[in-house]
């Protein structure tokens, strides 16, 4: 996965996490107001399998209420499926006495009815966490090339970043030692999304020993380690 594909992949977190959460979040909020303002009655629960109507012809589960009004009974279809749910489970109901078929579940549970909108929340701020990182990359990388202080550092190690993962592989990271105003100080490159052994093999074939940074002047904390010459490679 390049850059490009990592951002991509941030945005689609995103969005995906915001639409989800969003979605969940109406239809908590509308059925807490259905439960507060209508009447209640038990009924039982169906969970079936049925036949999806696509060319793969996959199975789907569903899960159908079943309950009784002034002697008429209704069957109609949950608006969600939850694992928790069984055949022959009671449930309090709760249905719109103006039109009966329109009826929700009162899980009991704040967990079960708010755990979709916590994972789109999840998927939401993990994206947004991840494109925040990338631009604030590019931020620092533009403004080290043009206002830093360039050095000559050597690479001293070339490891896989164990805290971060990428198509189930772990990213590159070079580590350089560069002597910067009066000290030598340890710098560690954005990561590289090929694995260790690949970038360790293309930097010794090319014989490549340093790498230039640049260096904030103000605080030596900031640097961006150019990696053109790398990349180039890939």
């Amino acid at each position: 996965m390049k850059r490009g594909a990592v951002i991509l992949a941030s945005i689609v977190f995103l969005v995906a996490g915001g639409v989800v959460s969003a979605f969940f979040t109406m239809v908590y909020l509308s059925n807490q107001a259905h439960i507060r303002d209508n009447p209640s009655v038990e009924g039982t629960l169906t969970v079936e399998f049925y036949r999806a109507g696509n060319a793969r012809g996959e199975y789907r589960r569903r899960t159908l209420l079943t309950y009784s009004i002034d002697g008429q009974t209704y069957t109609v279809q949950a608006g969600y499926h939850l694992a928790s749910h069984r055949t022959g489970q009671l449930v309090d109901l709760y249905y719109d006495p103006d039109n009966p078929k329109n009826a929700v579940i009162d899980e009991g549970s704040l967990f079960a009815e708010t755990f979709p909108i916590v994972i789109g929340a999840v998927f939401f701020l993990s994206g947004a966490t991840m494109l925040i990182a990338e631009i604030r990359k590019k931020m620092t990388k533009k403004r080290m090339l043009a206002e830093g202080v360039q050095i000559r550092a050597e690479i001293v190690n070339i490891r896989p970043k164990l805290n971060l993962k990428i198509n189930n592989r772990h990213p590159t990271e070079i580590v350089l030692i560069g002597r910067c105003f009066g000290e030598d100080r340890e710098f560690i490159s954005d990561y590289i999304c090929k694995e260790e052994s690949h970038i360790r093999q293309l930097i010794e074939k090319r014989h490549i020993t340093s790498l230039p940074v640049y260096v904030d002047s103000k605080n030596p904390k900031k640097y961006y380690v150019e990696l053109s010459s790398v990349s180039s490679l890939l």
